[in-house]
């Protein structure tokens, strides 16, 4: 759901992340330290991609947020919806490949697939 066309739109649920990441620098102290308590909360989310390993763990987590957070910012930006429609199919595929990479032996057929237009 966090990267689907209708979370973009915001009609139900709006992540202050994605929805707030070009504002945020313009606000106080206060409201920024709300911002990144709230982009800690998500992190723990992420928390599957863990692999028990301290420091590359916790990059791996950090890349996952950002791609998931930093793919809406994006799509929310554009004006063209088919684009942005292929922005987060595009994001969508590249956080399996992460889980797929994290979580097991992938091989790199197994990456080209995820990669394929065809998947």
């Amino acid at each position: 759901f966090y990267l689907s066309m209708e979370h973009r739109q915001g009609e139900h649920f709006r992540c202050p992340l994605a929805f707030l990441a070009t504002d945020i620098t313009q606000r106080d102290d206060q409201v920024r330290d709300a911002y990144t308590s709230v982009l800690k909360i998500f992190k723990a989310f992420n928390r599957p991609f863990a692999t028990q390993k301290g420091d590359i763990d916790r990059a791996r987590i950090m890349q996952v947020a950002v791609m998931m957070i930093g793919g809406l910012a994006v799509s929310r930006a554009l004006n063209d919806d088919e684009l942005a429609k292929n922005l987060l199919t595009v994001a969508i595929k590249i956080y399996w490949i992460i889980n797929l990479l994290l979580t097991t032996t992938a091989n790199t057929e197994d990456t080209t697939m995820l990669l394929s237009n065809n998947s």
